[in-house]
């Protein structure tokens, strides 16, 4: 069982429906460390409220780990934070998985580093960068919305035991969120090209963005 040939990892899709849609999206394939959106949970609920923007509400359907809600928001977010991990060389477990380290502390050490001013959303939006990207690698090879995907069992077949019983991965409604939210084609899963104009990398002739 796999996800762009890379093996299923050991979370259980139907019952984190973050990692879910993770392994689905993720350039490199089922890859937990690629997002790791431990951001849902719930004793991570004040870092959600601060970066993801949602309301009490939607804190409650984030924390839901069953539900699909709010998941791709989620997803993005922590993609792009993996990304700016993976450029500097940093670890993950401290900086995205348990949010020890704050982005803001972050900001500060990188500042102090290379003698920039940049700000946590620029680092984002350079992790934004990178994904886009390197989807559009991906695109080249004649990878697109159909590689997003999971194995048949997790979509059909319910949990059959557990908290979770009778939970499937609705990863049709996370992609759809997710790919509004990324600013890609909902039918192709190719970034468009005013989002490639946005981040820069205006390379889309070569890369038959969408």
């Amino acid at each position: 069982m796999h996800v762009k040939g890379l093996e299923i990892p050991m979370q259980q899709p139907r019952t984190v429906k973050m990692f879910a849609l993770g392994h689905a999206t993720s350039n490199r394939g089922a890859d937990h460390l690629y997002a790791l959106p431990t951001i849902c949970y719930p004793w991570l609920r004040e870092i959600a409220k601060e970066w993801l923007g949602l309301s009490d509400e939607e804190l409650d359907q984030l924390n839901d780990l069953d539900s699909w809600r709010q998941k791709a928001k989620a997803v993005v977010f922590s993609e792009n934070l993996c990304a700016v991990a993976d450029s500097l060389g940093l670890c993950k477990f401290p900086l995205v998985e348990s949010y020890a380290v704050p982005l803001s502390v972050l900001v500060k050490g990188y500042n102090a580093l290379v003698g920039s001013n940049v700000t946590p959303m620029d680092l984002l939006k350079a992790g934004e960068r990178i994904v886009n990207l390197e989807r559009m690698f991906n695109v080249r090879e004649g990878f697109s919305r159909k590689d997003d995907s999971l194995p048949e069992r997790f979509l059909v077949d319910p949990m059959p035991s557990g908290p979770s019983k009778g939970s499937v991965v609705e990863l049709s409604k996370m992609l759809e969120e997710y790919y509004e939210i990324r600013g890609w084609d909902p039918v192709s899963g190719i970034p468009r090209k005013e989002k490639i104009k946005e981040l820069s990398l205006e390379i889309s002739q070569r890369m038959n963005t969408s």
